[in-house]
């Protein structure tokens, strides 16, 4: 009777230990089955109360009792050491892509965190572990930042008390402000939390273009996407239409002009510009002759030249251009895209370059190799029939530049649009490198705008479960298999004596 009982006892516990690392959220299942487990040992200690004290007296029950105590001690060692190299310990990071490290601008961002930031997730349990696994990087790096996690099907009381319509979603919560997050990305989350640090969002106003609600290979649906992604406030402004524009735009963007601006709208333009306003600009060489005399002259009279040639590049540009489609070799000096490791073309790039009066206030933004030229016979170039010669401009050549008033943006060029057009969407470099000019010419510094391309190479997500199984597998069960090995080689011992 005794051996069942205690049979009876060790299977509860087992089962009990089972439930607790399969299903850890029914707490009253996993604390019904321990409270039956323990409830038996007691009942079996009250039975045989007087054979476990002849026990304990004897040898073997001492020794017994001396090794489980200097078990325990170790186990609690090994239990606090774990704890702290859990809450303390490095991150190593050993995918080739480094897809398990959050990018230095994460860093940056989650650092700057002092009050507590909720991060309360809203997922099914299919989609749990791996989005809590992520947010685990943020944590790592700050404590300020916690976790939570509701089913949506199992809390609506939640879903209505944060406001949430798409599952699964992060809502980001720091005091009285929250931010919801449906892109379930660090690209997503990190701009929910810069997001969050802001008073408002910044405003990224356009001058009309029909491209904007263009989906095919030619139209700016796909970086109108990216920017919308990236925490921005976009507005389309019609200056042909509009009595001024509007002071709330922290950036004023043209791309992709067809048309030469009127006297008016250079004015609206110039006012805007006088007022502190930031100008961005996106052009492309006109193959039928120049066309945008006003518009450019604007540029010109602040410090930007748009020329209207075409930078040839034949020893770094995209394979079968023919030199027409350069990728950048140089980016600028001004922390915006200086550390950018990615490949950035520009397909049928005109050059920009400093005005005689502001060249102390030109800033290179991006440039082509020594071996490149700008050249000056559009005809060529349709001809397909390139070749350097005296009347070219030898390179490097700048293809973005831009001019600061005191150290802060102020005017902003980049000789091609083509790169950034729904045709190159899944060239992500691109739109990083532009997503990140914006970013500083918004005043934000530089944009987060990673892991946008997937590859084939997958980040290792290890669930709850998983961790659960491991931490209790190399504390708990390994010593108990060791220690139940010597018991049974020490009573071998002992009989053979």
């Amino acid at each position: 009777m005794k051996k069942i009982t205690l049979s009876l006892c060790a299977v509860f516990y087992l089962i009990a230990c089972f439930l607790f690392l399969v299903i850890p959220e029914h707490a009253f299942l996993v604390g019904a089955t321990f409270i039956i487990a323990l409830a038996m040992t007691i009942l079996t200690f009250y039975f045989h109360l007087t054979e476990i004290r002849n026990f304990v007296k004897s040898t073997f029950g001492r020794n017994l009792l001396s090794n489980f105590t200097a078990f325990f001690l170790l186990f609690c060692i090994l239990a606090v050491l774990n704890f702290i190299v859990f809450k303390k310990g490095g991150i190593w990071d050993l995918s080739q892509r480094k897809l398990n490290t959050l990018s230095d601008l994460t860093v940056k961002t989650v650092d700057k965190f002092d009050e507590k930031v909720e991060m309360v997730v809203f997922s099914n349990k299919e989609s749990k572990n791996a989005i809590l696994s992520l947010l685990e990087l943020y944590k790592n790096e700050n404590t300020s930042l916690v976790t939570s996690y509701y089913d949506p099907e199992l809390r609506p009381d939640m879903i209505a008390q944060y406001g949430v319509t798409v599952s699964p979603s992060i809502v980001l919560v720091k005091g009285d402000k929250k931010v919801i997050v449906t892109r379930i990305l660090e690209l997503g989350i990190t701009n929910g939390l810069i997001r969050l640090q802001r008073k408002e969002d910044p405003t990224i106003c356009f001058n009309y273009h029909p491209k904007f609600q263009d989906s095919t290979d030619n139209g700016f649906t796909g970086l109108i996407h990216v920017l919308k992604q990236s925490a921005y406030k976009l507005n389309v402004i019609d200056l042909l239409q509009a009595k001024a524009i509007p002071e709330t735009c922290n950036v004023f963007s043209i791309l992709e002009p067809t048309n030469d601006f009127s006297k008016e709208q250079v004015e609206k333009l110039s006012s805007y510009y006088e007022n502190g306003g930031r100008i961005f600009g996106a052009f492309m060489p006109n193959f039928r002759g120049e066309k945008l005399t006003n518009l450019k002259k604007f540029f010109e009279d602040n410090g930007l030249i748009i020329h209207n040639d075409v930078v040839i590049d034949p020893a770094n540009s995209l394979e079968s251009s023919k030199g027409t489609a350069p990728i950048i070799t140089s980016f600028d000096k001004l922390h915006i895209n200086q550390d950018f490791r990615e490949r950035v073309f520009l397909p049928l790039a005109s050059s920009v370059s400093a005005a005689k009066d502001f060249v102390k206030n030109f800033h290179s933004l991006a440039s082509s190799s020594p071996k490149s030229w700008a050249e000056q016979k559009l005809i060529s170039v349709i001809a397909g029939d390139v070749k350097k010669d005296s009347a070219d401009i030898a390179g490097p050549i700048d293809m973005a530049a831009a001019i600061t008033r005191e150290d802060a943006p102020a005017l902003m060029a980049i000789g091609n649009t083509s790169f950034i057009s729904n045709k190159f969407f899944s060239y992500q470099s691109n739109f990083k490198f532009i997503s990140n000019l914006y970013h500083w010419m918004t005043g934000q510094g530089q944009l987060a705008s990673m892991n946008s391309v997937v590859f084939k190479e997958k980040p290792l997500l290890v669930s709850v479960i998983e961790k659960q199984m491991i931490f209790y597998f190399s504390i708990v069960i390994l010593p108990l298999i060791f220690l139940i090995v010597a018991l049974v080689l020490y009573q071998r011992r002992k009989f053979a004596a």
